[in-house]
C-alpha cells in the first residue's frame, strides 16, 4: 500500500506520475518513500530537495507521532536506508544532477551520482524554491521534463516501471510569465509592472504532465470534527487533499479530509473524518 500517510491512512491510487501542490503535510514525501520502498526488499528511491535545513525544519515542526515512535524501528530504518536524499540548490544543479545520476556499469563511479541500482521512485521536493526572479513558466516545466527524461532513461534499463512524484507547496498559487521580454524604453518599475500582468498559472500547465494531481488545502484553528477526541488533544489544523486525473475529465475525484492534532506531549497525530 503506497500512501502519503502513516499506515492507518488511505492509500494512493496506482500512478506513474504524481503531482501534489498546496499546503500538504510535511511528512507526506517521507511516507510516500517509506510505503513505496516497503513493498519489495530490493526497491530503492531518490528524493531531491533544494534545502536540507528547510526539509528538516518542516518535519521537526510537524513532530509527527508515527515517525517519532516508529521511525527508529528496524523495518522502518531498513526502508530509509534504501532512500538517497540529495540537495541541489539551484535549477542548474538539479538539471546537472538528473543528467549525471546513473547506475554503476563497472566503468565510472562517482560517490554522489553513481547508484548501486536504478531507483524505482524519484521524488522532487519543493521545486518552486529553486526559482529566481528571472524564472518563467518554461523554467519550471523544463525542470519537470528533465526529471521525466531521467525516469525514462532509467526505465529503459529496468524491468519494472519507475515512478515520479513532485511535491510543491507554492505551486498551487504560483504564477509566472510565459516569456520575459526586456523593454529598454521602460523604466525598471514600469517593466516590472508590465511583466507581472502577463503571468499564467504554472499548476494549470504543469499538472497536464501527470497521471494524478492532488491539491491540498488547510484551515487553521478549527475544532476537531471527531466528537470523541480526548481532552488532552489540542486541535491544530484541518487539511483536505483532492486527487484528480487532469487528462481524464470524466474520472471521479478522490477527496481526503483529516485533522492534525497535537497532544499535550506535542507530537502530531492524524484523525481522518
Amino acid at each position: 500500500m503506497v500512501s502519503l500517510f502513516p499506515p492507518s491512512g488511505p492509500s494512493l491510487p496506482p500512478f506513474r506520475s504524481l503531482l501534489i501542490s498546496g499546503p500538504y503535510h510535511p511528512s507526506a514525501p517521507v511516507h510516500l518513500l517509506l510505503s513505496f520502498i516497503r513493498r519489495e526488499a530490493t526497491t530503492r528511491a531518490i528524493l531531491l530537495s533544494p534545502s536540507r535545513s528547510s526539509l528538516r525544519a518542516a518535519l521537526v515542526d510537524q513532530n509527527e507521532d508515527w515517525l517519532n515512535t516508529q521511525g527508529s524501528h528496524g523495518s522502518v530504518f531498513s526502508c530509509a536506508s534504501r532512500c538517497e536524499i540529495l540537495y541541489p540548490p539551484s535549477p542548474a544543479h538539479l538539471v546537472a544532477l538528473l543528467s549525471m545520476l546513473h547506475e554503476y556499469n563497472g566503468t565510472y563511479h562517482h560517490p554522489k551520482t553513481t547508484l548501486p541500482a536504478a531507483p524505482s521512485l524519484l521524488v522532487l521536493h519543493e521545486v518552486s524554491a529553486l526559482l529566481t526572479e528571472s524564472s518563467t513558466v518554461s523554467t519550471y516545466l523544463t525542470l519537470i521534463t528533465h526529471a521525466m527524461s531521467a525516469v525514462r532513461s532509467w526505465a529503459a534499463q529496468s524491468s519494472t516501471p519507475i515512478l515520479l512524484a513532485v511535491f510543491d507547496t507554492a505551486l498551487l498559487d504560483l504564477r509566472l510569465p510565459i516569456i520575459r521580454i526586456p523593454n529598454h524604453e521602460m523604466n525598471p518599475l514600469e517593466a516590472a509592472n508590465t511583466a507581472s500582468e502577463r503571468t499564467e498559472s504554472v499548476l494549470f500547465l504543469a499538472e497536464k504532465y501527470f497521471d494524478w494531481s492532488g491539491r491540498a488545502e488547510e484551515e487553521k484553528n478549527l475544532s476537531s470534527s471527531l466528537p470523541e477526541a480526548s481532552s488532552s488533544i489540542i486541535p491544530r489544523l484541518q487539511r483536505q487533499l483532492s486527487m484528480r486525473r487532469p487528462r481524464y475529465r470524466d474520472h471521479a475525484e478522490i477527496t481526503w479530509k483529516w485533522a492534525e492534532e497535537r497532544r499535550e506531549v506535542k507530537d502530531t497525530i492524524f484523525l481522518f473524518s
